[in-house]
């Protein structure tokens, strides 16, 4: 019987010493997961701080060239502008003008009431047409090709707000 007895201490004696071990080592892993978890919220929060204001910036211009705005296509054919004439809302407006005519790398020149020459752009001979984003004021303008000038698209700027009153 005494044998069964320190049988059964020693045995409780190992159990109570390996759930002591299991305790301690439970703890220490818990410590060093608590440890790496700091690190990494470190490391993410000044990686976050040196973007965040490139980030935001980036986001801003993405959302300003997102913003909606009016648009429209014109064709070059070889009687001249199709349509001819178009208005506008004033303000930031999209333009593309296809070039069905066999003249390579046209130029066209934008016009302030036909006389001010705003910009110009010349096509490359591998384009197909000219897209490009107007910011205009109320008024009249015009496009016009420059080997001929018979051929314009006249646009009249509006301001909406003044038509609707």
């Amino acid at each position: 019987m005494p044998q069964t007895a320190t049988r059964l201490s020693s045995r409780a004696n190992l159990q109570t010493k390996l759930q002591f071990f299991f305790a301690r080592r439970a703890v220490f892993v818990s410590i060093l997961a608590l440890g790496f978890i700091c690190v990494f919220t470190y490391v993410s929060v000044r990686a976050y701080r040196r973007s965040a204001p490139k980030t935001y910036r980036l986001m801003a211009q993405a959302q300003q060239k997102t913003q909606a705005i009016g648009g429209i296509s014109v064709n070059l054919t070889r009687f001249g502008f199709e349509p001819s004439q178009i208005t506008i809302p004033e303000g930031r407006f999209y333009i593309h003008i296809r070039n069905l005519t066999q003249t390579e790398a046209p130029v066209y020149s934008l016009y302030k009431n036909k006389t001010e020459k705003l910009q110009e752009d010349r096509l490359k001979k591998e384009q197909a047409g000219l897209d490009k984003i107007l910011n205009l004021k109320e008024g009249d303008y015009s496009v016009q090709e420059n080997t001929h000038p018979e051929w314009e698209l006249a646009i009249k700027v509006i301001d909406p707000k003044k038509e609707t009153r």
